[in-house]
């Protein structure tokens, strides 16, 4: 009776043990998507916050640029449309940042994108 009852008590702390191991392993297993989740959400917000601060910097740079052209003495109608055809481009790039900056979030950076845009 005592062999029966030490071997119940036995497969019982086996399986406990490993019932126990298994939800260990399933419990850090969630814990790690969740972190490469985060790690590749954030990666995909630096990269589109980046981009729209270039692409910011770049229509910036393009605006001037035609507004230099038209102020410039002597300057003719195609440097103008040179100008803007290159502020065109810029407001492309600009735009196509802002929407990536909606999309990869928050809602308050998407937000303050839409405003700058």
């Amino acid at each position: 009776m005592a062999a029966i009852i030490g071997a119940t008590v036995g497969a019982a702390g086996g399986l406990g043990g490993g019932w126990l191991s298994v939800i260990g392993q399933a419990r850090h297993h969630l814990q790690q998507e969740r972190a490469d989740r985060e790690r590749w959400r954030d990666e995909m917000r630096r990269g589109a916050y980046t981009s729209f601060l270039a692409a910011t910097r770049q229509l910036n740079a393009a605006w001037w640029k035609v507004a230099d052209q038209l102020a410039a003495q002597g300057s003719t109608p195609a440097e103008w449309q040179a100008a803007l055809l290159t502020a065109h481009d810029a407001w492309a790039e600009f735009s196509t940042a802002s929407s990536a900056v909606a999309v990869a979030g928050p809602r308050p950076a998407a937000i303050a994108a839409a405003e700058v845009h």
